[in-house]
């Protein structure tokens, strides 16, 4: 259990930024603030309420709101782990995860702009 304390001021806010995240679906009230901006939906439009479908276990719907949701999941949890030193493969969890699920969103998103947002 001592190899769980946070140490750092860093780590303990990034920590803090990521778990706000994944609590983000569960408010109900949020809304993109891109779309609000500029009438236009971001890369990442749908995602909450993909992962709130999916926890609420309807899967169709979460993939119909956006169908890139379990990597963005899978990245958000692994940056938790190797946040806590529970991952140690640096160059996987800080460059080639986070270059996957930047592209699977912006090819998503293309496919999205191309043939018209689901919702």
């Amino acid at each position: 259990m001592k190899d769980f304390i946070i140490k750092n001021k860093k780590t303990f806010i990034q920590l803090i930024l990521i778990g706000a995240l994944l609590l983000l679906p569960f408010l109900g009230f949020y809304q993109c603030p891109f779309r609000l901006l500029f009438g236009f939906p971001c890369p990442c439009c749908g995602m909450t309420r993909a992962v709130r479908s999916a926890v609420f276990l309807n899967l169709p719907e979460s993939f119909l709101f956006h169908p890139v949701w379990p990597i963005a999941l899978i990245f958000l949890l692994s940056q938790i782990f190797y946040l806590l030193k529970i991952l140690k493969n640096k160059f996987i969890w800080t460059t080639i995860l986070p270059i996957i699920t930047a592209a699977s969103i912006l090819i998503c998103y293309i496919y999205r702009i191309i043939n018209g947002f689901p919702f």
